[in-house]
């Protein structure tokens, strides 16, 4: 996942937590503290599936074919 997409995920979840009820903060919170226990307790096998997994679904959602992620990696590697 780049910067940018990051940061756009990001922003969209707090755009969510602002549309949401205060009500709903606790539950949010809870579940929030689940995830990060949940991550630290992966291994780096796990949590590189997890990525994949991740990475993959960015990709299909903004139809990134594998022919586009390689000429992104051959202009890279030329230095443009």
């Amino acid at each position: 996942m780049n910067v940018n997409t990051a940061i756009n995920m990001r922003e969209m979840a707090i755009q969510e937590l602002h549309d949401l009820p205060d009500t709903a903060m606790l539950e949010i919170l809870d579940f929030m503290r689940f995830l990060k226990h949940q991550n630290k307790s992966l291994t780096a096998e796990e949590r590189f599936d997890r990525l994949w997994l991740t990475a993959q679904r960015i990709a299909s959602v903004q139809n990134i074919t594998d022919e586009d992620i390689q000429a992104e990696v051959t202009s890279v590697r030329r230095g443009e």
